[in-house]
């Protein structure tokens, strides 16, 4: 499995999609909303099995929560920033 892949990564995992259907694999997007605990977009391209896939569900769903509390500090240091920047001295 490959967390946001390069375009060399997906080249050279990339399945035709007779592959796909006859050996499983492919690809999944899968966007998640951490304040309602809730999958607001997912795409597949080609087939898994349905262990595989929950783990990759799982490992996505985490990765999302895992980004969204960095931006989420992030966006609030630059918030803090700008807020003692416009501050008079």
């Amino acid at each position: 499995m490959y967390l946001d892949p390069s375009k060399e990564e997906i080249d050279t995992v990339d399945l035709t999609d007779q592959e796909k259907n006859d050996r499983g694999g492919g690809l999944i997007t899968l966007g998640y909303l951490p304040s309602r605990e809730q999958v607001c977009l997912f795409c597949m391209e080609g087939r898994m099995n349905p262990p595989t896939l929950e783990t990759a569900m799982n490992v996505l769903t985490e990765a999302n929560l895992r980004v969204f509390s960095v931006i989420k500090d992030h966006s609030l240091n630059l918030i803090k920033t700008d807020m003692d920047t416009a501050s008079p001295s």
